[in-house]
């Protein structure tokens, strides 16, 4: 699949910086979103799985959870997990992101469900 740029929406911007509104309904519409993503993430800090625990991974610098053995190609990544990075990572096969890459994902194609997804997870902290 070629990836496709998905915008971020304005009710999941809101969620990542705690706007109430709509957001809350875009929120738990991304706690449903996250299941699909369950048997590989958790989002309890500390918990790893196959995949890193995704607690606090908004504004975390990629590959750098410590404690998590990352591919080398994902600990060589420059850039922070932010709106933009995490809709494309998510939009498309992430190894179309970073090749080589271990995770194994063929994008999400619904971009409500995507927007969701990303407000969801900037409500999960770290601790």
């Amino acid at each position: 699949m070629k990836f496709r740029y998905l915008p971020v929406g304005l009710l999941a911007l809101a969620a990542l910086h705690g706007t109430p509104s709509h957001a809350d309904a875009t929120v738990d519409r991304g706690r449903e979103v996250f299941k699909q993503c369950e048997g590989c993430h958790s989002v309890a800090p500390g918990e790893t799985r196959y995949g890193p625990s995704l607690a606090g991974i908004v504004d975390r610098p990629a590959g750098r959870l410590q404690g998590y053995d990352y591919s080398d190609a994902l600990r060589g990544a420059k850039f922070k997990w932010d709106a933009k990075h995490l809709t494309q990572w998510l939009a498309d096969e992430p190894k179309n992101m970073v090749p080589g890459t271990r995770m194994e994902y063929p994008g999400m194609a619904n971009a409500a469900d995507l927007q969701a997804l990303i407000a969801y997870l900037g409500t999960v902290k770290s601790r």
